[in-house]
């Protein structure tokens, strides 16, 4: 399908989702689109590095339901359909926790920011279930400390990134004290896809998980915007699912998939940022995996239903599984790449 086709099925480009905000911005309703990918706040004095663990409920197996770009806009009618499918995947799929993989609010509209990461937040916390946070690049505020603080301080939030600019990560163990069985990398890419820093970052810490073990657990990485080989592994014709638009992997750098190789125990990257695209492949021995596009407040819903999902880990054998899971309970698991 052409480019243009795909733009016309889907009701509304990517181009023309931010160039839409844009306009309500002038109009009031919307701010300005900032400038572009504005910097983080400096790390807030006194906040050391801390390491959140989480607890399957079943023996042996844990679950995320990952959901990605739910734009909250404060419009409540669209953003209480989103809450609501979000809610009716928790109670069918029963997760052992949630992670919502960037762009869960839409901008800083008149300086609301603050209170758009506030919405967010309560939403999250009315699951009941622990969660944590990715930076978007639409997850915008004039007061990125307060946004840290007020992300870290929400009931049942896992998030620890305003230690390290949003960069975190969560020990997954069976029991209180108990050796991680599998670790849980969040990465902050979202200032133009994935940078230096953040690889930086991932080799410090991978370095402190190998202290902790010799033989460190597996892992995965939560970010935003896709590496450039999300790109490469949609034309190797091993990937499966959806691809409806062109990977936007903005500028992030090229060493990006060897330096999750180096790590020697990531096993795979789930990111979201291209609504329409929701597919997975292997490169390198890395999984790299689109979560399906969440929020009715998004781009593409009329192409690609709007969904979530669910990653299993088997904790015994390192193995792991997933798939796309709807509010109605029904599930999709590709066979081909279409696109």
């Amino acid at each position: 399908m052409k480019n243009d086709e795909k733009r016309n099925v889907c009701g509304i480009s990517r181009r023309e989702f931010i160039a839409g905000a844009a306009a309500l911005g002038a109009a009031g309703i919307m701010g300005a689109f900032d400038a572009a990918f504005a910097a983080m706040a400096p790390i807030p004095d006194g906040i050391a590095p801390e390491v959140p663990t989480v607890f399957p409920a079943n023996k042996g197996r844990f679950r995320i339901l990952a959901v990605t770009d739910l734009h909250f806009h404060l419009n409540h009618l669209v953003d209480m359909q989103t809450v609501k499918e979000v809610g009716e995947m928790v109670a069918k799929f029963e997760p052992d926790m949630v992670i919502p993989t960037g762009d869960v609010w839409h901008e800083n509209p008149e300086g609301r920011g603050l209170e758009y990461c506030r919405y967010s937040c309560e939403q999250f916390a009315k699951l009941k279930k622990p969660w944590a946070y990715v930076w978007g690049n639409h997850d915008k505020a004039d007061d990125y400390d307060k946004a840290h603080k007020m992300i870290r301080n929400a009931p049942h939030s896992l998030y620890r990134g305003d230690a390290a600019d949003g960069n975190y990560r969560i020990r997954v163990a069976a029991a209180e004290g108990g050796p991680a069985l599998w670790n849980l990398i969040v990465l902050n890419d979202s200032r133009g896809g994935m940078r230096q820093e953040q690889l930086d970052w991932l080799k410090t810490e991978s370095a402190a998980i190998k202290e902790e073990t010799p033989a460190p657990p597996p892992a995965f990485a939560f970010f935003h915007i896709p590496i450039r080989q999300y790109d490469d592994v949609a034309k190797s014709g091993d990937a499966k699912g959806i691809k409806y638009e062109n990977v936007s992997h903005e500028e992030g750098t090229h060493d990006a998939l060897a330096a999750f190789r180096e790590c020697g125990f990531l096993k795979g990257v789930f990111c979201g940022h291209d609504h329409v695209n929701n597919y997975y492949g292997e490169m390198e021995g890395v999984r790299l995996e689109y979560v399906r596009a969440t929020g009715q407040g998004g781009y593409g819903g009329s192409l690609v239903p709007k969904g979530g999902t669910v990653i299993d880990i088997n904790l015994e054998t390192g193995e792991f599984r997933t798939i796309v899971v709807f509010a109605n309970g029904k599930t999709w698991s590709p066979k081909k790449l279409v696109g």
